[in-house]
Parts: C-alpha cells; structure tokens; sequence
C-alpha cells in the first residue's frame, strides 16, 4: 500500500478560510474513496495561502472486489426460488 497526495495550487486564500477547506478536502477524499471500495489509512492535511494538500496513508493499490456479494445474492435468490417452487407442488 502506497501514500496518495492530493495537492491543490490556488491564488491566495485567506488565512481563516484553509483550515475549513482543508477539513472538507479531506472528508470528501476520504468518503469518495470509501464509497469506491478503496482501502486506505488516516489522512494528515497541509495548508499554506497558496497551496492544500492532504496525504491518505495506506492506500490500496485497487478497489476490493463485490464479486462474493454478487455471488451470495444469485444464491439466496435462487434457493429463495427453489423453496418458493416446492411449496408450490405441494
């Protein structure tokens, strides 16, 4: 698992508007990144005027697969079935 650096160049901020944007640049990261099924660590933020960065620790080098959910889902569909369709005969 490798680093991810977000870095965001800008004309000037000003000062009390960078912690405010550095919490949301890395919340939004880190929810996207969690709603791609992509593992990844604690975030560490970094502001100047100039510049917000933020570095995810521990990042997956792929997404985790859902093929197993998929899997589980066709088999309680089609045991479901099976079940429903005895009942029927009976």
């Amino acid at each position: 698992m490798d680093n991810l650096l977000l870095e965001i160049g800008a004309e000037e901020i000003p000062a009390g508007y960078i912690r405010p944007a550095l919490k949301a640049l890395s919340s939004s990261l880190l929810q996207k990144l969690t709603e791609a099924r992509i593992e990844h660590g604690n975030a560490k933020v970094y502001g100047t005027p100039r510049r917000l960065a933020v570095n995810v620790e521990n990042v997956a080098h792929k997404q985790q697969s859902i093929k197993k959910k998929t899997e589980q889902y066709y088999l309680v569909r089609l045991a479901t079935k099976a079940k429903s369709d005895s009942t029927l005969r009976n």
